[in-house]
């Protein structure tokens, strides 16, 4: 709870590499805003990748970012103008 009021108001914009994605899903499992979802196809290596479905509900908790053995995700705070 406490990260949630620490980042209140705060918006995130999250990224998945969809060809670095090996479709373990540990992401979908741990994300606590359901943000993504997999897609429809397969990337190169013939996995079925996540996709950022709901960015707009990120928290930016990183769940996903320490979760991910394969370093798909980039996650940035987005700077509103002063």
């Amino acid at each position: 709870m406490a990260a949630k009021a620490l980042k209140k108001g705060k918006r995130f914009d999250i990224r998945a590499d969809r060809e670095r994605c090996k479709a373990c899903y540990i992401c979908i499992q741990n994300c606590p805003k359901e943000v993504f979802e997999k897609e429809e196809g397969f990337n190169a290596k013939g996995y079925q990748p996540v996709r950022v479905a709901r960015a707009e509900s990120c928290i930016g908790c990183r769940s996903c970012t320490i979760v991910c053995p394969d370093v798909v995700f980039e996650l940035y705070e987005i700077q509103e103008p002063a």
